[in-house]
């Protein structure tokens, strides 16, 4: 015996409903389940790129230092030169490596009062 069209169409409508639910589920749970390992891979990127810019300051310092324990304040600019932070000037005018100059030096000055504020 076979079932009215109407109750085919039915049960179909909700074969299919049961499915595009089952399929939106799935959906969500590998959405979230990305969603962790990008999280995760985040922590690991911003722990990389915490002891890459440990190992940079710490080579910065050392060539400065020069193997002291501790930085003056002439050796702060060249710490700057060696983290990457100043850069020498690539002109020839002496107006424009005055003002580098100066630049660099209120650098140096605001920085060394905020690291050594006595």
């Amino acid at each position: 015996r076979t079932s009215p069209p109407g109750e085919l169409l039915y049960q179909d409508a909700l074969e299919r409903r049961q499915r595009q639910q089952s399929l939106e589920a799935h959906v969500c749970e590998f959405e979230d389940a990305e969603r962790r390992v990008a999280v995760q891979m985040q922590g690991r990127s911003r722990r990389y790129y915490w002891q890459m810019l440990e190992r940079q300051i710490k080579e910065a310092f050392d060539t400065a230092a020069g193997g002291k324990d501790t930085l003056s304040f002439h050796e702060l600019e060249d710490f700057l030169k060696n983290f990457g932070v100043l850069r020498s000037p690539k002109t020839t005018d002496t107006v424009l490596i005055d003002r580098f100059c100066e630049d660099t030096q209120k650098l140096c000055v605001a920085l060394w009062r905020h690291l050594d504020p006595e």
